[in-house]
């Protein structure tokens, strides 16, 4: 995330997409800048 001021917006939306019971593991890193202008970075682990 590249500005923390937005982590209450990151965490409502999270919390609404994601049954918080069954919610998987996450963290948040707040960073000077993305590349090609973005926000926000997500990274996936699935198990199948």
């Amino acid at each position: 995330l590249t500005d923390m001021d937005n982590y209450g917006q990151v965490n409502e939306v999270f919390n609404a997409w994601l049954d918080e019971e069954n919610a998987p593991a996450r963290s948040l890193v707040a960073v000077k800048g993305l590349p090609a202008g973005t926000d926000v970075e997500i990274e996936c682990i699935a198990h199948l």
